[in-house]
């Protein structure tokens, strides 16, 4: 319902700003989780939100480090609704293998079931969305291949990929597929 507080993670990143923007239009109030007041900055000074002069409506936490136990409590008390998008991303030169699982698949797997273990301790809360990637559902080398004749969708369910891997995409899609499968866990085993 407009009005209503939703909680946004990985609000600087591409998707996220375009949600912030896109939950503000429809007329939801905002909190916005951010690594720095930097990255708090950089949301309001994205033409799109300042275009929108959200005012009170956006908001900010700060949650330095997703990794962190309990990361989230703060940032879930008061809203309705989550869409969690954080999770990192290979830009520019990217990991070394060794940082793989450092770097990429543990954040995404902790960052995930820290949202929704946030969530589950909290009442109030109407619905989580958390966002993903084709590669979550696709093997990789069949995401890599030119062609094939599968067809990919939610009932499509891979193996969760054990390394090492060869290139920093595989081992992002590796954490896709981690907190897939580390969401779905969590599900079976709480029955929020």
């Amino acid at each position: 319902m407009a009005g209503d507080l939703v909680l946004i993670t990985g609000g600087t990143g591409l998707i996220g700003i375009k949600t912030i923007q896109l939950a503000l239009q429809a007329g939801y109030s905002v909190r916005a989780a951010v690594r720095s007041q930097a990255k708090a900055d950089t949301i309001l000074a994205t033409p799109t939100v300042k275009k929108l002069q959200p005012a009170s409506r956006l908001s900010f936490v700060i949650v330095p480090d997703i990794l962190a136990n309990n990361a989230y409590d703060e940032a879930v008390k008061g809203v309705k609704y989550i869409i969690h998008l954080a999770s990192p991303i290979v830009k520019g030169e990217g990991f070394t293998p060794e940082q793989y699982e450092s770097h990429l698949i543990a954040p995404a797997v902790k960052g995930t079931i820290g949202i929704l273990s946030a969530a589950y301790k909290t009442t109030g809360i109407k619905r989580i969305v958390i966002t993903s990637s084709e590669v979550a559902i696709i093997p990789w080398a069949d995401f890599i291949a030119k062609e094939v004749d599968t067809v990919f969708d939610e009932s499509y369910h891979i193996p969760e990929p054990q390394g090492p891997y060869t290139h920093p995409f595989e081992a992002y899609a590796a954490s896709k597929v981690h907190a897939l499968y580390a969401t779905n866990r969590f599900l079976e085993e709480k029955h929020p």
